[in-house]
């Protein structure tokens, strides 16, 4: 999975690390892990670490990081699908 997911990074993003991590947030991947299909869950939104608003009343995303990250999803999904 890191090689399609760092070669799209490296084309949308630039010269940049791929770091996997694992979130301890809830997901809906465990209803279909549970039936044996591979769950994964690809960031690709930027935001200001200064300005993180995650969650709150006002959560937005900027649209440059939205088309962005579109960009790269899309991308990817293009990449692994052959």
């Amino acid at each position: 999975m890191l090689g399609p997911v760092s070669a799209v990074a490296a084309r949308v993003f630039g010269a940049i690390p791929v770091i996997p991590q694992l979130s301890t947030g809830a997901t809906d991947g465990a209803f279909v892990r549970r039936v044996g299909i591979p769950v994964y869950g690809i960031g690709a939104l930027t935001e200001d670490p200064d300005d993180v608003r995650a969650h709150g009343r006002d959560e937005r995303v900027g649209v440059e990081s939205f088309n962005q990250a579109l960009r790269y999803w899309y991308e990817l999904v293009e990449e692994i699908a052959g």
